[in-house]
């Protein structure tokens, strides 16, 4: 398979492929290297260790709470970075977002979204903190994690290349908190318009699925923005396991979980709106996890 099969799926359905995907751009964590090796956080390969599992995970923050005020940077006001980690944990958790034309079936739902206010009320991350300051959070050292997306990486990368980050970083999947791995992602994707009126020539299509292939075979420079390459081959080869801190998150491949395929859902859609005006209260304290996913369930559910 030259795709990842769940990147592959989500770019075929009704028994056409719509799209050729080039990318996986997903959540991941952002970590200081030398604050989590001191806190006893990392192994013998430097990675991230003991914060699997919700309590693990909680401890893990408790330790680093001993050493800054806030161990984790992240947008705590912006509805879309809340949706992206709350979709990880609750796919993490095995959890439904939609069933038929119930939203938010059973409680998993509230129990994630519970998590992340947990870590505002524990201290672990502070409240409405917008992107920037977050993301300047982890930069400037005040905290030791950093919640954001692979889009990130350049930046971190070049402010270590250039002597201006401070501290040795690293990056890696999400924590995973529940029975599975999974990550929230999405996928840039080349698609060929199509017009019944004035269909595309068998010449030309011929020609722009040459370019999307090559495109697709050379796009090792493309996971110099912090995306991870669509094509396995590329992934697979020496040049990106040597690309760092690209290689150390490529598993998300595997573990990709993409937003519903449903009008509400996606970006700007009305799920996005949803998390602004009732998720992303809840994780800064205005709303309890059951009341935000109620008014949130009552809005969506009105609308499939």
């Amino acid at each position: 398979m030259r795709f990842f099969p769940a990147n592959w799926e989500a770019a075929n359905f009704g028994g056409a492929t719509h799209g050729v995907p080039l990318d996986i751009h997903a959540n991941v964590m952002y970590f200081n290297a030398e604050v989590l090796g001191e806190a006893g956080l990392l192994d013998e390969n430097g990675h991230p260790t003991l914060l699997d599992g919700v309590d693990n995970f909680m401890n893990g923050l408790a330790k680093l709470d001993e050493m800054m005020e806030f161990p984790i940077g992240f947008a705590s006001d912006n509805g879309g970075m809340i949706w992206r980690w709350w979709y990880s944990i609750l796919n993490m958790m095995e959890g439904d977002f939609v069933d038929g034309s119930s939203i938010c079936p059973g409680d998993k739902c509230e129990k994630s979204l519970q998590i992340l206010i947990d870590l505002v009320e524990k201290g672990y991350m502070p409240s409405n903190v917008d992107y920037q300051s977050a993301k300047g959070m982890f930069i400037s050292g005040e905290s030791a994690i950093h919640i954001n997306g692979v889009w990130e990486v350049p930046t971190m990368v070049d402010l270590m290349r250039n002597n201006e980050l401070g501290f040795k970083f690293g990056v890696v999947d999400m924590p995973q908190v529940g029975p599975k791995m999974a990550t929230w992602s999405d996928s840039h994707a080349f698609a060929i318009p199509h017009s019944d009126k004035n269909p595309i020539s068998d010449e030309k299509l011929e020609a722009v699925l040459k370019v999307m292939g090559w495109m697709s075979d050379n796009s090792l420079f493309w996971g110099t923005a912090g995306h991870i390459p669509a094509n396995t081959e590329v992934v697979d080869s020496v040049f990106y396991k040597n690309m760092q801190p690209n290689s150390t998150y490529a598993n998300i491949g595997d573990n990709m979980v993409v937003d519903p395929f449903l009008p509400i859902a996606g970006v700007a859609s009305p799920t996005y709106d949803a998390f602004s005006n009732y998720i992303a209260p809840a994780v800064n304290g205005e709303l309890s996890a059951e009341e935000a996913i109620q008014m949130m369930r009552d809005d969506l559910e009105a609308l499939m």
